[in-house]
Parts: structure tokens; sequence; C-alpha cells
């Protein structure tokens, strides 16, 4: 370029410089359009996700052509920005955008939507499609997603769920629309059909007092509050010293996951550090997956921990405590329950009818409160050892409010006893041995049933 040609640019440009300046001060300003972010979810210590929106707030333009947002993850350094150490995705399916596949040979129709990793931040460039009519409509006062996108920490550095935007706005971002028919100011014509009209745009216009200044504004979302709330804890004794563990929730916006803890809470003869709780379960990849929080957002969950807790005594009262953690590193107390732990005993026996007459037969029933190995034999009024009505394992029926259980004979729930022919009349006596199934050689119970046979 000549000097003389050169002198004459550099003198455009400062002429427009002062102009800009000029109309920022006398002009007036009008916000073409909004680029926010919205709904950030953490999904764990490496991981989050974020909405990228854009709204229409103005009649200056009606379709969007592309755009370039950069942004920081706040608290991680800018040496973590490498493809090594960090990924950007968009998440399949979420943009509102018709996308294609970006081919240098080719007119572009749709949007192609390329998120990467940039030195010092994240970098999400959107190139449109080359023609007016393909270009996305949004209507006015309304707003389209561009995408969701996924952050993830290669190397597990700890993110945390806050995102800004890179400074200087009209340096880092960029932001342009396609317009056919230019009404940007009165009488005046900017650009030709299909034009881009670029973001931040200040043009200049002699003297007139009808200047208007044009711009974007760029908001992140107010980080969401923490929120846990627990609907339902409760415990569910399962036989054989196991324990099942359920809670409910309504809302778990930052939270990482969950602690139980465990404690005697009644019980005769305890160490006293068994009245002191003690961690039992903690969420983590090498501690328990299941108390990994299930959500990030404001909707709730069911848990049902697969594999049951199974406790050291019988005959106490047990007490679970439930809290969660947040990613900030908060812990809240969230709630208690109770749970009896049963021995393994039969808390009663009982002949029906009794007594019995010649040629009837009795009904035995039982109470037990959890699993046993049971035997039950009868014994003549002399204590002779007549016949074994039952020796095998028996299982409570749990999932009943009835708590009173016939003998089983097979696959019935009732077994008649008949007195042998040659058997006397007098009290015949119905022996039970109740064992737990875990420790078969304690006995833990005897119940005697005596039956009054008459003539």
């Amino acid at each position: 370029m000549k000097r003389v040609e050169l002198h004459i640019v550099l003198s455009w440009l400062v002429a427009l410089l002062v102009c800009s300046s000029a109309l920022v001060s006398q002009g007036t300003s009008e916000v073409i359009s909004g680029i926010s972010v919205n709904n950030i979810s953490q999904l764990n210590n490496t991981e989050l996700e974020f909405d990228l929106f854009l709204h229409r707030s103005s009649t200056a333009w009606e379709r969007w052509a592309n755009g370039t947002f950069q942004l920081r993850l706040v608290g991680v350094r800018d040496d973590e920005y490498t493809d090594s150490t960090m990924s950007v995705k968009l998440v399949s399916g979420s943009s509102d955008l018709l996308q294609q596949s970006y081919k240098n040979t080719s007119a572009l129709t749709a949007y192609v939507i390329t998120p990467r990793v940039q030195p010092g931040r994240l970098s999400i460039s959107i190139v449109g499609p080359d023609e007016f009519k393909d270009a996305k409509y949004v209507p006015r006062n309304d707003s389209i997603r561009l995408g969701r996108f996924h952050v993830s920490m290669l190397d597990s550095t700890h993110l945390r769920d806050t995102l800004a935007w890179v400074t200087p706005l009209d340096y880092y971002q960029a932001n342009a629309f396609k317009i056919d028919a230019d009404s940007m100011v009165a009488n005046v014509k900017l650009y030709g059909a299909n034009d881009n009209i670029e973001m931040r745009d200040q043009p200049c216009f002699g003297d007139s007092t009808n200047r208007v200044v044009r711009t974007d504004t760029f908001v992140i979302a107010a980080r969401p509050p923490k929120c846990m709330k627990l609907d339902t804890f409760y415990t569910v004794y399962m036989g054989e010293k196991k324990v099942s563990i359920h809670w409910k929730t309504s809302c778990e916006q930052g939270v990482q996951g969950f602690i139980l803890r465990r404690r005697i809470k009644e019980g005769l003869c305890l160490n006293p550090s068994e009245l002191e709780f003690h961690e039992i379960r903690r969420f983590g990849t090498t501690f328990d997956p299941e108390m990994f929080a299930h959500g990030t957002g404001s909707q709730g969950f069911t848990y049902d921990l697969s594999v049951p807790d199974t406790v050291n005594y019988r005959d106490v009262i047990y007490q679970y405590e439930l809290s969660a953690l947040f990613f900030d590193g908060e812990r809240r107390f969230l709630d208690t329950t109770d749970l009896y732990i049963p021995n393994a005993v039969i808390v009663r026996a009982a002949v029906f009818p009794n007594p019995v007459k010649e040629g009837d037969s009795a009904v035995i029933r039982y109470m037990i409160d959890d699993d046993v190995l049971l035997t039950a034999k009868v014994y003549d009024p002399l204590g002779k050892e007549l016949q074994t009505l039952m020796d095998k394992k028996l299982h409570v029926r749990r999932s009943s409010t009835k708590k009173w259980t016939e003998v089983q004979d097979a696959d019935s729930y009732t077994i008649g006893w008949s007195k042998p022919q040659e058997g006397a009349q007098g009290a015949y006596f119905v022996v039970f041995l109740a064992y737990p199934v875990d420790d078969n050689g304690v006995e833990m119970s005897r119940a005697v049933v005596k039956i009054m046979y008459v003539r």
C-alpha cells in the first residue's frame, strides 16, 4: 500500500473512532440481543454442564447468523486449559439450531457448533448458513437454546459450579445477525442483502441526532442455591441381622453424595463405644457408588440400597443417621431413624383346639421374631419322644402385618397332630427349639406347648 493511501486509511480509522466515541456519549443505546449462561449443574467433582441461550429483544434483526463465545471456569488455573486435562462437548440433541457437518467445499445450509479448549478459556464457535433464508428465525422477545455443553476435567482437578465471560467482551465475544433489508437507521442503507449485523456495532452518521449504539448483553445466571430436601428416611429389618435402608429426596442441588452412620441407642451390657455413631457407608467409587447423589437440580429421587447393612447384636435398638455432603464441602445432617433388632426366638406357641378329643387332630401355631432353625418334637405323658413335627429353617413373612405363622409341613401352612392309637389319655408336650440361622450352635429360645388329650 502506498504511503498516501495508508495515511488516508489511518485518518479514516481515527475519524471513525472519534465519531463512535461521540456517538456513545451523545446518542442512544439499544440492546438488540442477550447471550446468557443458564442451568449450571455440577454433575460431580470433575464435571459440569450449562446451557447457552440467545434472546432477541429488537426489531433490528430477525435471523441469527453466527457467534463465538468464550468462558472461564472460576478457580481453574490457565495451564489446565489443555486438551489433555480438559474437554468441552456439545450435549447431543440439546441445540435449537439445525446442524450439519462442516465441509470446506460445500455451502452451509445449517449450523456447525464447535466447542473447544483454548489457552486460558473455553471457546464455543457457531458458524451459520450462507443464505438469509436458511438462518434461524428468532421471534422478538423470545429465546433459543444454542446448546447445552458438558465440561470435564480429565486429570481429576476439582471443579466449582461458577463460570465467567472472558473479557474484554467486545474482543473475545462475537455475535452476528442476518438482515435481508436493513432497518438499523432510518433512510440509511448500511448493509446489503444477506449481510451480517455485528454484535456491539457502533456506526457513525455525521452530526445526526438519531445515532444509535447497538449492543448485546452477556449474562451468567446466578449460581443455583444449594438445596437438600429429604422426604422420608427409614429402615426395614430383613432378618438374620440384616437391615435394608431407604430414603427419598425432593431436591438435591449441589449435593455430591450421602453419608450413613449407625450406633446402638438402647441395649444391655454394651461397650460405651457402641453408643457412639460410627460411619458405615459413604459415597465414592472406592467406598460405595450407591451413596452418590442421583440429581443435580430441583428434582428428587428414591434411594433403595441394594446391599443391606449387617449389624452385630440382637435385642437392641439401632439408630441410623443420614447426612449429605455438598460439592463445596458442607456436610448437612438430614435425619435419624430407629430400628429394633429382635432375638431369634419363639415369642408364642399355642395349640387349637385344646383339649383334643379322641379322633380329633390339633393345629399348632407359633410366632417368631426372626428367621430361625426350628425343631418341634412331641413327647408323651411319660416323657417319651413320639415324633418330630419339624426340623428346618423358617423365614418370617415380613411383608405381612400378620405375626401369627402356622407351622409348615411341606407346602402346607398347617400341621395336624393326632394322638397315637396306643397313646394314653393325659398331657402331651410339643417342645420347640429355635436357633439363629447364623449361629446354630447357640440355642436362643424354647417353647413348650401342653396338649390335653381326653376320651
